[in-house]
């Protein structure tokens, strides 16, 4: 049997896949995260808590012996630093926590470019360093599932795609920064390719009552996962997987990579599975309907959103970069953007307008990786989101591309132990995706395409605008009539 240890940005679950792909047992508990002042973290103390909960539980339902294999996956660019007793002397940094905003404009302004974010591992170590009481005990610089990984298996290392964002090395500003002795590069994981075996600690085996000859294997972060997890097992190569988590990531799988003209899309190469993975991810997904949902005072819940978007008659057009927009590099300062809000327009206009915003985002990432010259024929769709069925129909919609719904929604831990799977049976990508079970969306076919047109025009427009005024401190809210 094979155990994933999925750690989210909301959770940490354990969950058994036997070796058909089948689910057998699944325990989750939710993690704190503490908003100050633009910092967002999560507690160290509470990952190594619910581990042991997780291992406690299996053992007690007499699993552990049964497990052969472990991986985990998890959110990825969440910071954490160890001391040489390899302690934790920091909370984690997650994604999206802010502190090294001004440092990041800095860089920007003096190099006349866009290319550093709030999100550069780099500069968050530069400012735990010049900040941190704790910093000259600073020993090693990883992230939440190079932590996760420690603990199981008493070794510290990363995978290739996990320390590529890491070091993350724009404008080779580590070289330079171990030049000036501001950083060691020794303080970072030692790095393996996807598909490595470790040992598990001994001490760990012995706590749990693991199987001595279980193996820890190396897998990556969740997005990559959540990907291979839910593909087109029949045609693996043209499909687009749209997993819409807190997060959502849109991304396509091809045996031939391509030299891309669009520098915002991302490429993750896996050896293992002779595979590439192109495209990004944004801030949205199940966080912006709860969000929405927090907005209007709580007067929705997921099962009523059908009727509240049924009920509109509006045209209200919603831009949802309320987080900013990591791919379209629009910082969250400026916040989102309601257009054609009028004397009449009210709260069903409202719900209707940020779930098609999420579909049209989505959409627009689909249409950028098609213009890069691969031949989209499918959509699958993952991810805890999927669970609300209209706007599964929805996103199909707008996608008017054939619409597939996963079997099993966890696509992260799924994809995550389908490499497990690709390692240890030494198989093929086209032969572990047969494992992904998927069912049609079914739709009315109504159909969004000047919808959507609009809302691209808008979006650019909104674009041009935020490069102009992204350096300073005010907020661009635009509200046009249509």
């Amino acid at each position: 049997m094979y155990l994933v240890i999925n750690l989210g940005l909301k959770s940490i679950r354990g969950i058994i896949f036997n070796t058909v792909g089948k689910k057998i047992y699944s325990k989750s508990f939710e993690i704190n995260t503490f908003i100050n002042h633009g910092f967002v973290e999560q507690s160290s103390e509470e990952y190594v808590y619910y581990l042991n909960k997780i291992f406690k539980d299996i053992k007690n339902k007499k699993l552990s012996k049964k497990i052969k294999y472990i991986s985990t996956t998890t959110s990825a660019s969440c910071l954490l630093f160890l001391n040489k007793k390899k302690k934790y002397i920091s909370n984690i940094y997650m994604v999206l926590d802010n502190r090294v905003k001004e440092l990041s404009e800095k860089l920007n302004t003096k190099l006349r470019s866009n290319i550093f974010n709030i999100d550069d591992q780099i500069l968050k170590v530069l400012w735990f360093l010049k900040n941190s009481k704790k910093n000259t005990a600073l020993a090693h610089v990883l992230n939440s599932g190079d932590y996760l990984n420690f603990l199981i298996t008493g070794q510290i290392f990363t995978d290739k795609l996990n320390f590529k964002k890491l070091i993350n090395n724009k404008y080779n500003l580590l070289s330079k920064l171990e030049k000036k002795n501001l950083i060691k590069k020794s303080i970072f994981p030692k790095c393996y390719e996807i598909g490595t075996s470790f040992n598990i600690d001994k001490k760990f085996v012995k706590k749990y009552n693991l199987d001595i000859n279980a193996k820890f294997i190396l897998t990556t972060y969740d997005a990559i996962c959540a990907t291979i997890g839910s593909s087109n097992s029949n045609k693996p190569f043209n499909n687009i997987s749209e997993v819409s988590g807190t997060v959502t990531s849109v991304r396509l799988i091809t045996k031939k990579l391509k030299k891309l003209k669009n520098k915002n899309l991302k490429v993750s190469s896996i050896p293992l599975l002779d595979i590439h993975i192109i495209g990004a991810s944004n801030n949205l997904g199940g966080g912006l309907i709860g969000w929405l949902k927090d907005f209007l005072l709580n007067k929705i819940n997921f099962k009523s959103i059908e009727k509240y978007f049924k009920k509109s008659n509006g045209n209200l057009f919603f831009l949802p970069l309320i987080f900013g927009d990591r791919y379209l590099d629009i910082n969250s300062d400026n916040g989102g953007v309601v257009y054609g809000l009028k004397r009449n327009s009210n709260l069903f206009d409202f719900v209707k307008a940020g779930i098609l915003s999420a579909g049209f985002m989505s959409r627009k990432y689909m249409d950028d990786i098609a213009a890069e010259g691969f031949k989209i024929k499918s959509v699958t769709l993952s991810g805890g989101l999927t669970r609300i069925s209209f706007i599964n129909k929805i996103k199909a919609e707008i996608f008017a591309k054939k619409t597939f719904l996963c079997n099993e929604y966890e696509s992260t831990a799924f994809g995550c132990f389908l490499i497990m799977m690709a390692k240890v049976n030494k198989q093929k990508f086209t032969s572990i995706c047969k494992f992904i079970k998927t069912k049609q969306v079914t739709i009315n076919k109504k159909n969004y395409e000047f919808d959507y047109k609009n809302f691209l025009k808008l979006l650019e427009n909104y674009k041009n605008t935020n490069y102009s005024i992204k350096n300073k401190k005010i907020s661009s809210i635009y509200n046009t009539f249509l």
